[in-house]
C-alpha cells in the first residue's frame, strides 16, 4: 500500500498498460516502505517525503541491493510519473523528484571478441561444461544461430584443426548409434533441437567466463573478431565470414556503436 494508491491506480489504468501497473505498486510500496524504516517513530505522510527521501531510496538500491543502473532507471520513472501526478492534482505543492537524474551507464553493446584461441585453455581449465566448449567450437568455426544444432562430428573433423578440441570433442559425443553424429545431445545420445535447452545447459558458465553465451552473442563476437583485424582486405574479409559486400560494410558500421572488449582481457587465466 502507498498513499492515494486508489486515485493514481484509477488513473493509470487509462492510461498505462497493465505492466506498468503492476510494476508502479511494486516500486511504490517498496519505496514508501523504505522511507518508513528510515523514520521510525516519526508522523510523516506523503507531503513529507522530499528529494533527500528519493535520493537515499535510489542510492540504496545501487549500493546494498546491487540493481543494474538500467533498472535504477525504471524506478525513477515510476517515482517520477507518481509524484508529478500527485503534483498536477493539488495532493502535492511541490515535486519532490523533479531534480532527480537518472544514472548514467554504457550504452554500448559489449561484445567479447577473439575468444576461439583461447578454448584449448579453457578446456584444460575444467572449470566449464562440454555443452559450452561445443557451442564456442561450432560458432568459431562458422556456425551460426540458425544453423549451428545442425553441426555433425563430420563437420568438427574437417573445420578443425587443433587436436585437442577435436579429441575433447568425440570424447563429449555418444558415436554408438552413428559413425556422423550430431554434435549437441541429450543424456540418451539424441539429438538438442530446441535453442532454449542449449541456453539452459551453458547459463552456469557465463559468469565463469565473464562473457555472454547465447548464440547470438558467441556469433557477434567470431564476426566482429574477424572485422577488427588489422591489415585485411575486403575481399579477404567477404571470403572468411562468407558474406556480400553491403553485409560487410554494415558490420564494420556497427563496430563503431560496439564496445569490443578482448576475452584475454576479461579471463586471463
Amino acid at each position: 500500500m502507498f498513499p492515494a494508491q486508489d486515485t493514481y491506480m484509477e488513473w493509470l489504468k487509462v492510461k498505462y498498460s497493465p505492466n506498468t501497473q503492476i510494476i508502479d505498486v511494486e516500486v511504490l510500496t517498496d519505496f514508501f516502505s523504505y522511507v518508513a524504516d528510515q523514520h521510525i517513530g516519526e508522523s510523516r505522510n506523503v507531503s513529507s517525503v522530499t528529494e533527500s527521501d528519493i535520493r537515499s531510496y535510489l542510492d540504496n538500491l545501487q549500493s546494498k541491493r546491487k540493481f543494474a543502473p538500467r533498472t535504477i532507471n525504471k524506478y525513477l520513472t515510476t517515482l517520477h510519473r507518481y509524484f508529478r501526478f500527485l503534483t498536477a492534482n493539488g495532493v502535492l505543492k511541490i515535486d519532490p523528484s523533479y531534480s532527480v537524474k537518472g544514472l548514467k551507464f554504457n550504452r554500448k553493446k559489449r561484445i567479447v571478441i577473439n575468444w576461439y584461441p583461447h578454448i584449448r585453455k579453457i578446456i584444460r581449465s575444467g572449470s566449464v561444461s562440454p555443452d559450452t566448449i561445443k557451442l564456442m567450437v561450432v560458432i568459431g568455426v562458422g556456425g551460426t544461430p540458425q544453423n549451428y544444432l545442425e553441426f555433425q562430428w563430420n563437420d568438427i573433423e574437417s573445420k578443425v584443426n587443433n587436436k585437442v578440441i577435436k579429441r575433447y570433442i568425440e570424447n563429449h559425443v555418444d558415436f554408438s548409434k552413428t559413425a556422423n553424429p550430431i554434435i549437441f545431445q541429450d543424456k540418451k545420445g539424441n539429438a538438442i533441437t530446441t535453442n532454449e535447452a542449449i541456453l539452459a545447459k551453458t547459463k552456469g558458465d557465463r559468469s565463469t567466463l565473464n562473457m555472454p553465451l547465447s548464440p547470438t552473442d558467441l556469433r557477434l563476437g567470431y564476426i566482429y573478431s574477424i572485422v577488427n583485424k588489422p591489415n585485411q582486405t575486403d575481399e579477404k574479409l567477404m571470403k572468411r565470414l562468407q558474406c556480400s559486400l553491403s553485409s560487410l560494410i554494415y558490420y564494420k558500421k556497427n563496430a563503431l556503436s560496439y564496445e569490443l572488449v578482448d576475452f584475454e582481457n576479461i579471463w586471463p587465466k
